[in-house]
């Protein structure tokens, strides 16, 4: 809906950050994942994601679960991902 919002880093890999470079159009193959990065802003969208790597967004990846539905998560525990 055009709100930029964060993911949480609970039980995420390096493959999401491979997935989330890739569906912003950005060098993927290096991708590193910033666990704890903090300091994000707006809704926390995505809690637990673990992707395989082959998918085009983040939101087809498996346990993809939105915060509020047996979750907790604040921005202390937001993802940082560094697209190369």
């Amino acid at each position: 809906d055009g709100v930029f919002g964060t993911t949480c880093d609970d039980n995420t890999n390096w493959e999401t950050a491979k997935v989330f470079c890739k569906s912003v159009q950005l060098p993927y193959e290096n991708a590193e994942l910033i666990m704890k990065y903090g300091g994000g802003g707006g809704p926390i969208y995505f809690g637990n994601v673990r992707c395989r790597g082959t998918e085009q967004e983040i939101k087809d990846c498996p346990r993809y679960q939105k915060i509020g539905i047996g979750n907790v998560c604040t921005h202390e525990e937001d993802l940082g991902v560094k697209c190369q």
